[in-house]
């Protein structure tokens, strides 16, 4: 029910110990009767016409209410508050928490950029009130498998007609665009989680019930069922059975993409790169390679997540395709001298991305992206006019992580082996790593805020240092004290690498 025009009677609850419960509150305020904050040990009441808030005690806050948003990392203040909610909403720094019964994740970056916009908070406000029955956007995972069958039924309907056609009508054509095939043969354990998530994609978009028997029959003829294992089918695919799939995804991707002709694809064969790449892992990235290689005619290469220090080799014409979860591999290939151009997959425009990953602002014109699921014709454009990265950039960027890493063998490293050997005192080294943690939480506040699993805890990065920190100054059990603080600085510079040093001055 609506109090006016744009209030809910609604009680919604944040439970998160930052600033980003400031972020929700801000969005939530004059969408929802009553608000209730849990930040810090302390909570506060809001209504629409009080942007300040009224201070309560936590046996004051209510026993049920409509909504509550949590912090991964909080997730234990969340539980110890013992508030029933009709929904239940989880949040963390990258957008991706895990799946847990009961819990709805939200699929947005939280910081350093607070990627929920009011539209999204109007989407979740109408899901909460009954006023819309599909889930919110910022609730529904980034697809994959569907855009990626997509975009090869495209490139099928681009190519029949062409003379070397029959490769399209392959199988093994089909399975390949869906990295599922490695040397030849059907990755089983693969084939069955890409099943999976195409039954979960299928679900959450399909709000019209539409039927899937199309799909389900170009699915089924890809392979052979075998009681213990699937092959490669040998029977060409037909021109009908593709249409029809085609059709079905079209109606419940609800998208632009379009199956016409591309007239002038490769009239300046001069501009196009030399190979195409993606790497294994992406449905949608390995479709996108494979469907521009084909119409393109260009060499393609799927590159093994193991392997992909072997990616400076390729011409330094090529461009990676990457899908956006992918991107934070990008600052350890540029660190192998991968000079290539990057095409991203994504629901989000580029300038958003360029915001979340800031790897992407390196080099003018070597970075660009697509929505998701890419026609085409936006697919073929975008490959024409990318440039490999300039040496300079390159050098550039690599000179910024070599600092970082510099930073962790000069400054960490030290302060680890004293700790282990002290000079001077214990107290003395355990001073010093103090200074350390309070210098990597304020310059990379990104690394700090993600949540990890280091031994059987999961907390955020600077949640476990903050407790190793307090158990050095108890002088008790040291060596797992230390081991542990250890470790914790290795998942920090893994971390802080992914994110291409955060743009700071760690050393200062």
């Amino acid at each position: 029910m609506k109090l006016d025009n744009s209030i809910q009677s609604l009680d919604l609850v944040v439970v998160c110990n930052d600033e980003r419960n400031d972020a929700w509150i801000e969005l939530l305020l004059k969408q929802v009767s009553c608000l209730y904050m849990l930040k810090a040990g302390r909570c506060r009441k809001f209504v629409p016409d009080d942007p300040d808030g009224l201070s309560i005690p936590r046996d004051r806050l209510p026993k049920k209410v409509d909504a509550v948003l949590f912090h991964s990392s909080d997730m234990k203040l969340w539980c110890d508050i013992q508030i029933k909610a009709t929904y239940t909403f989880e949040f963390n720094t990258p957008g991706a928490p895990q799946l847990k019964t009961g819990v709805i994740p939200i699929f947005r970056q939280t910081y350093p950029y607070f990627a929920v916009q009011s539209t999204d908070v109007d989407e979740l406000i109408a899901f909460i009130a009954g006023e819309r029955q599909a889930f919110p956007s910022m609730c529904i995972p980034p697809l994959d498998v569907l855009p990626a069958i997509v975009t090869l039924c495209q490139s099928y309907l681009e190519f029949v007609n062409h003379e070397s056609s029959e490769i399209v009508t392959r199988p093994e054509w089909w399975l390949e665009g869906l990295g599922l095939l490695k040397h030849s043969q059907l990755e089983q354990s693969t084939y069955q989680g890409t099943l999976k998530r195409l039954d979960a994609e299928w679900e959450n978009l399909n709000k019209l019930d539409i039927s899937r028997s199309h799909l389900d029959r170009l699915i089924a003829s890809l392979v052979i069922q075998q009681p213990k294992a699937c092959e490669v089918a040998s029977q060409a695919i037909t021109y009908p059975n593709i249409v029809d799939a085609y059709n079905e995804l079209k109606l419940v991707l609800s998208s632009n993409a379009n199956a016409k002709a591309l007239e002038d694809a490769v009239d300046d064969a001069t501009s196009l790169p030399k190979r195409i790449l993606a790497i294994r892992g992406s449905c949608v990235g390995v479709a996108a390679a494979t469907a521009a290689s084909l119409v393109l005619g260009i060499e393609r290469e799927i590159l093994e997540p193991e392997n992909l220090e072997t990616i400076g080799k390729p011409p330094r014409e090529s461009v990676l395709i990457l899908a956006e979860s992918q991107v934070c591999g990008l600052p350890f290939l540029r660190l192998q001298n991968f000079a290539g151009a990057i095409l991203v997959l994504s629901t989000e425009s580029f300038s958003t991305l360029k915001r979340k990953y800031r790897v992407l602002r390196f080099g003018q014109g070597s970075h660009a992206a697509i929505t998701v699921p890419p026609s085409l014709a936006d697919l073929t454009s975008k490959l024409k006019i990318l440039v490999p990265m300039e040496q300079e950039n390159l050098k550039f960027f690599q000179k910024e992580m070599e600092a970082l890493k510099s930073f962790y063998d000069q400054e960490v490293i030290p302060c680890l082996q004293k700790l282990e050997h002290p000079t001077d005192s214990l107290d003395s080294a355990t001073e010093e790593i103090a200074v350390l943690i309070e210098q990597t939480r304020t310059n990379t506040p990104v690394a700090c805020h993600t949540v990890v699993k280091v031994g059987d805890e999961t907390l955020q990065i600077q949640q476990h240092l903050l407790n190793a920190l307090s158990r050095l100054r108890e002088q008790k059990n040291l060596e797992p004290t230390i081991s542990y603080l250890q470790a914790i600085f290795q998942q920090w510079f893994k971390l802080v690498q992914s994110a291409a040093g955060e743009n700071l001055k760690l050393a200062s």
